[in-house]
């Protein structure tokens, strides 16, 4: 795009005192760029969230034990490779992954907010929505065996409707597959 400001600086030059207008131009050029590969699978995940726990006596802050967290880790993994195929994961990812349930999952609050930051196709999506449905699943079993209303979990803000249209439509097949799953395991 080429376009001009309408602005009329006033500069002199030797002795004349003259205008010149400003232009401004983008030009846009597509290239083609790598992505992260992706070729950690989920077990290395669940493998470094035991090992950052005492997996037989720790709880979450919620009363949770880690193991049934764990659990609860497992089964949106399973769910959401059933729906999409073959998951695996970039470095991203699991880092990303990994310190929100870390943050989420620790006795102590944590130091710093996160926040995940991608170029487009990183996989954000994943790397957000994961905990985020694992944290609102550990609440629910967590409400039901309390007797009481499951509070808030996560909210999820985005920037512009179109993507959170998008952002929704993915996020209610990973949970219709999840509660198909928990259906058929009672």
């Amino acid at each position: 795009t080429i376009g001009s400001i309408h602005s009329f600086p006033k500069r002199d030059e030797g002795n004349l005192s003259t205008h010149h207008q400003l232009m401004e131009g983008t030009k846009w050029i597509t290239r083609m760029r790598e992505l992260s590969p992706r070729n950690i699978s989920p077990d290395v995940l669940v493998e470094k969230i035991e090992n950052a726990f005492d997996v037989r006596n720790y709880l979450l802050p919620n009363g949770s034990s880690i193991e049934d967290a764990i659990e609860d880790l497992k089964l949106v993994l399973k769910s959401i490779e059933e729906e999409f195929g073959n998951l695996v994961f970039s470095d991203f990812q699991i880092d990303s992954i990994y310190e929100a349930l870390l943050n989420s999952w620790s006795s102590e609050p944590p130091s710093k907010g996160l926040i995940i930051t991608a170029e487009t196709g990183e996989g954000k999506t994943l790397a957000f929505d994961i905990p985020a449905i694992v944290d609102a699943l550990i609440e629910n079993r967590m409400a039901t065996e309390n007797q009481r209303k499951p509070g808030l979990s996560q909210l999820l803000l985005y920037p512009r409707n179109d993507l959170a249209k998008d952002q929704r439509a993915t996020l209610e097949s990973y949970l219709g597959r999840l509660n198909d799953n928990l259906i058929d395991a009672g």
